[in-house]
Formats: structure tokens, sequence, C-alpha cells
């Protein structure tokens, strides 16, 4: 009686067809959960740049709110010394500086948004990041 000393090539594919099936349900749960996790991120972002606008329109003058990159967030008047709003959020998607009207209107302050994919996901008329941009 011989002894085989190996697998055969049939016992590999199925072996590979089983590691490749893994993996691509583990990359798919990946991608869904970072996919979340920005849609999250984007309304957290929408909710701290809606009650700039809020407290801008509502005191009648120009906010300037400042996101940092570990998520501290702060609004600020002119003629006021300590911040009139400040908060944390988990992920900003970068650090960025914009002054708002008392109207409501947003501009970017000049070099707060360094990289160019944000400057153009910054939509300055809806005072928002564009999340699918």
């Amino acid at each position: 009686m011989r002894r085989r000393a190996g697998l055969t090539l049939t016992e590999v594919l199925v072996v590979l067809v089983i590691i490749a099936i893994a993996g691509a349900l583990l990359l798919s749960r990946q991608v869904t959960r970072r996919g979340m996790q920005r849609a999250e991120n984007a309304g957290e972002m929408r909710a701290v740049v809606d009650s700039a606008r809020a407290l801008a329109s509502g005191r009648g003058v120009a906010v300037r709110l400042r996101v940092y990159a570990d998520g501290l967030w702060s609004v600020e008047a002119p003629a006021v010394a300590d911040p009139i709003a400040a908060g944390t959020m988990t992920a900003p998607p970068a650090p960025f500086d914009v002054t708002v009207d008392a109207k409501g209107a947003c501009r970017a302050t000049a070099g707060s948004m360094p990289r160019e994919e944000l400057r153009a996901a910054f939509d300055a008329g809806k005072c928002r990041f564009d999340a699918a941009k």
C-alpha cells in the first residue's frame, strides 16, 4: 500500500476558495462599517455647522466656527473673549475654520482647509461638507 505525502490539487483549491470567501465577507463588512461611520460623522458635522448658523443669525453677528483635528470645536463671536459654544465630535473630516455671517452664509477662512479634496467637498452655499464627494 502506497502512502501519499501531501495534499492533492483539489484539496488545496478548496481551502483557497474557503479563505477567499471568508476574506471577501470580512472586507465587505469593513467597507459597510466605514460607510456607516462616514454618514454618522457627516451628520455630526452638519449639526455643529447648523448650530453655528443658528447662533450667528440669532445674535445678528458673524461667528467663527473652528473644528480641530482631535474633534474639539468652538464657535466664537468677534466681541466675546470666550467661545459662545463648544463641544466635541467623534471624527471630523479634517480640521477647518469657517466664518458664518449673520444671514447664515459661510465662507472658508483662507488657509483653513489645505487639502484639495476637502475644499471640493465643502459647499459654502449650504455651509456644510458634502459626504458624497
